[in-house]
């Protein structure tokens, strides 16, 4: 499963943080990073259910988003199909947190921080990354049709 990596070291994580090239994705990317902070400083079991909220919606619009381009960069179908299979599985992990969050059975904010972090850091790592020898061949109409 996703979730049971630790979280990369602050250096590490800033290594994942660079981009991959598509602007679009890169500034999703931004995006969770920005939401995955928010969610380290939360206090109270309401705001943490906020920031899944809010951090699912970004992640079904990055997926989305990121899944459109896959489909138009002659990947293998063994690749598109493990990492189609990957965001299906955080999506479901993370509709798993927040339904526990939701209904008063929380895991803790820090153990919350723990699987997100995985789920991000790894994903990016393991399957965001691999993306960078199929991008070179894009143009920059490529990379923005995904927003239409």
């Amino acid at each position: 499963p996703v979730c049971c990596c630790r979280p990369l070291p602050p250096r590490k994580t800033q290594a994942v943080k660079d981009q991959i090239g598509i602007p679009l994705i890169d500034t999703q990317h931004a995006g969770l990073f920005d939401t995955f902070a928010r969610l380290q400083r939360s206090n109270s079991d309401e705001t943490l259910s906020e920031i899944l909220t809010k951090l699912g919606n970004q992640i079904q619009d990055h997926f989305h988003t990121e899944e459109i381009l896959m489909r138009g960069m002659g990947l293998p179908d063994d690749m598109l199909h493990g990492h189609f299979s990957a965001h299906n599985t955080i999506l479901e992990e993370l509709a798993e947190l927040h339904w526990h969050a939701m209904s008063g059975k929380a895991k803790t904010t820090d153990e919350v921080v723990t699987m997100v972090s995985a789920w991000v850091i790894q994903h990016l790592a393991e399957y965001d990354f691999g993306l960078k020898p199929y991008i070179n061949g894009l143009t920059d109409s490529i990379h923005y049709s995904a927003a239409t």
